[in-house]
């Protein structure tokens, strides 16, 4: 009996199969926090199968017409045998999209395996059936399904990379940006998100390229004129952002979405974007302005929402959207995101010693999160730019000084640990290293167009004596003073 007549092909088996991960999916993800019910509800459950049907079509769309052997969407839906490569990817990365991806690293692997286990037990028979009075011949009431599918964990965890690499392979990424595993999920997520206006929180530390992919998005996906074929796939896309902060209110929040709506209805065949930068500092405001957005959630509209954050936010708006969670990146990934961004013969030995290195400096640093991944990124593409300039040079003494100095100022009493942390990691000698001064270090950023934005942090106005006094580090002819007000709260 062949597996068409099993029953093995059919949709509606199919159907079967993906309710059943589907629940264990929400189960999977109740018990990674700590059994709270409303982090999951049939919300979850209704982008699963939107996000599944956008797939289907998607990759009828730009792969199936295209194939030796040509299928539709119709044949998608009718699981066909040549379009069953396609279901199974569009199923695991909806399940992917609306579950895996706010899991941490721990929980992650043990989703794949959860996915397995689940799978193999629908392959078990539920009891069997005599075939008659006359033989021994047995068969199963309800036998294997779905056996093209073969899910296991590591399948799942390859098929979800692949996919979003055919994704964002098509980003121009521009020089000195690295392809990290932060940036990449970023990206597809956000990408995803937006096309099919389903609202999503990005969540995670400083420097895990939140802010980076929302700019990539908006500089790569233009519609026709896209500089990519792939983005010609999809409309243009417009960005509305809000900055939110502690001082936030509900009429500022409902303006940004306001100016959206307007846009959208001069612009119908562009998609508009809503971005809350920052939008957990929004939480600690008095006028509490993020209640306006459980009706924007649930109601939705004719833009996509994006709401960035350093930190989840209550469970009440969190489950109202898709949520995607950044942990810290370890030294691996470090290492590898730094290889990406030099491509530095010179520099490529050094690169894991500096990431072990500011990863004890992450974890031992007193007030946390002062120094974060940006500190990272900056000390080694300055080493890189040194190195760089000088042919053949090699990373000494003198130039990570300069870099640690330049990368981990704003806490002078902790200078001397930063310092032998790196040195000793890297295993160059401190003792008679000579350190730069304030004065000096000020003046080198100022005259460096690759340079970080500088922040100089003084009492009664000192940074302007500094700057502009006998030091002569600026001249009042060539350079802009803005001054803020004293008003509080300004």
């Amino acid at each position: 009996m062949d597996e068409m007549e099993q029953g093995d092909g059919k949709f509606s088996d199919f159907v079967a199969v993906f309710a059943k991960l589907i629940c264990t999916s929400q189960e999977y993800v109740r018990a990674a926090y700590d059994g709270e019910r409303s982090v999951v509800s049939l919300r979850d459950v209704a982008r699963c199968v939107k996000v599944f049907r956008w797939f289907g079509e998607f990759f009828a769309r730009t792969i199936g017409e295209k194939a030796p052997r040509p299928w539709k969407v119709a044949d998608f839906f009718n699981v066909d045998e040549r379009a069953r490569e396609y279901v199974r990817k569009a199923m695991l990365m909806s399940l992917a999209y609306c579950y895996y991806a706010r899991l941490d690293q721990k929980h992650r692997k043990g989703y794949g395996r959860a996915l397995q286990k689940e799978y193999l037990s629908l392959q078990e028979p539920i009891e069997w059936v005599e075939l008659g009075v006359w033989t021994t011949r047995r068969i199963p009431k309800y036998g294997p399904r779905c056996t093209w599918l073969d899910l296991n964990a590591r399948m799942f965890g390859q098929t979800v990379d692949q996919v979003m690499r055919s994704f964002v392979r098509h980003v121009h990424l521009g020089p000195g940006i690295a392809l990290n595993e932060a940036l990449l999920e970023n990206l597809f997520m956000i990408m995803v998100s937006i096309v099919n206006q389903i609202p999503i929180f990005v969540v995670g530390k400083p420097g895990t390229s939140k802010s980076l992919a929302m700019k990539l998005i908006t500089s790569n996906m233009n519609g026709e004129a896209s500089e990519s074929p792939f983005f010609r796939n999809f409309p243009s896309v417009s960005l509305f952002s809000y900055q939110c902060s502690p001082l936030s209110t509900s009429s500022g929040i409902e303006q940004a979405f306001m100016k959206a709506h307007k846009y959208k209805q001069q612009s119908p065949n562009s998609i508009v974007i809503v971005l809350l930068d920052e939008v957990g500092l929004a939480e600690q405001s008095p006028h509490l302005p993020l209640k306006v957005l459980h009706k924007v959630l649930d109601e939705g509209g004719d833009y996509s929402l994006v709401g960035i954050s350093n930190w989840a936010l209550d469970p009440a708006k969190m489950n109202r959207a898709v949520h995607l969670f950044r942990a810290a990146p370890g030294v691996e990934d470090l290492s590898r995101t730094a290889s990406g961004m030099v491509q530095n013969v010179q520099l490529d030995g050094f690169l894991r010693s500096i990431a072990r290195a500011y990863d004890m400096v992450y974890n031992e640093q007193r007030q946390r999160d002062f120094w974060g991944l940006r500190e990272f990124y900056s000390t080694v593409k300055h080493i890189n730019i040194v190195l760089s300039k000088e042919k053949g040079r090699s990373l000494d003494a003198e130039v990570l000084m300069d870099a640690v100095q330049r990368n981990f100022g704003g806490k002078p009493e902790e200078l001397a640990k930063v310092l032998d942390i790196f040195f000793t990691s890297i295993g160059l000698p401190l003792q008679g290293v000579k350190r730069k001064g304030v004065i000096e270090l000020v003046g080198d950023n100022l005259k460096s167009t690759d340079s970080r934005q500088l922040m100089l942090l003084t009492k009664n106005g000192a940074a302007l004596r500094l700057l502009f006094g006998a030091t002569r580090l600026l001249a009042h002819k060539s350079t802009d003073v803005i001054y803020g007000s004293d008003f509080p709260s300004d």
